[in-house]
């Protein structure tokens, strides 16, 4: 039988929005792919040569085509600003491995993957507020031997905005989002899909997480809420 689990929950509708004005544009260093599938840290995958680690730099991986798709095997923990997947170009995470975004913009028309298991934990690490957009697919999972994979806010208070009606973002076996606002404006799903279980965890430092627009819990699904959940949205629970 599908249940939703509520563990140690904090129910609150709260009125109001932080809007802040942007600042002027910065020029970031800009680090782009130029190989085929491979890892991350090999220098001469990247142009400039050198495998981008820095909270200064914009990362694009937009070489794959249809014909020859690319997939980039993250295998160090680097930090960088803003993210650019175009269409047949895939980020994947290795196992106990983390990627920090300092900028505002993942854009993705490909495909990312946070890939748990082993007893190891993957994380996005957002550090400041990041708009997801694209029509690609952002999945979390977790293979066999435990360990999770995590979206986490570096910092409280942060949001992760989903724009696009084409993209998705896909919480797989014990997957965890901890802390920070999750929108869902493009209305395609955003949530636990058929058969599988996640967390939402806002009993972390990170913070509550809060609900705007619409979390989806699909059929034959387990969301656990940990913590303080600020539903100011849908929480869809499907049997």
């Amino acid at each position: 039988m599908k249940r939703m689990a509520i563990l140690a929950i904090t129910l609150s509708c709260l009125a109001g929005l932080l809007c802040l004005a942007p600042g002027p544009e910065t020029a970031w260093a800009q680090s782009s792919w130029n190989d085929g599938n491979s890892n991350w840290n090999t220098a001469g995958n990247w142009s400039p040569v050198g495998g981008p680690n820095s909270s200064t730099t914009d990362v694009s991986i937009t070489n794959g085509t249809s014909s020859t798709p690319t997939t980039v095997t993250l295998d160090v923990s680097p930090s960088i600003q803003n993210l650019m997947l175009a269409n047949y170009n895939t980020l994947s995470f290795g196992l106990s491995q983390t990627l920090f975004v300092y900028g505002t913009s993942i854009s993705n028309d490909g495909q990312i993957t946070i890939n748990g298991g082993g007893g190891s934990k993957t994380d996005l690490v957002l550090e400041n507020n990041v708009t997801l957009s694209g029509a690609g697919t952002l999945t979390m999972t977790v293979a066999g031997g435990g360990g999770s994979s995590f979206i986490e806010q570096g910092l409280g208070g942060l949001t992760l905005t989903k724009v696009n009606a084409g993209s998705t973002v896909q919480l797989f076996n014990n997957a965890v989002i901890q802390g920070g606002t999750l929108k869902n404006n493009g209305g395609a799903f955003f949530g636990t899909p058929y058969g599988d279980f996640a967390y939402l965890d806002g009993s972390t430092l990170a913070g509550a997480v809060t609900i705007n627009d619409t979390y989806t819990s699909d059929l034959s699904t387990d969301t656990y809420l940990l913590g303080t959940i600020n539903n100011k949205g849908n929480i869809l629970d499907f049997f």
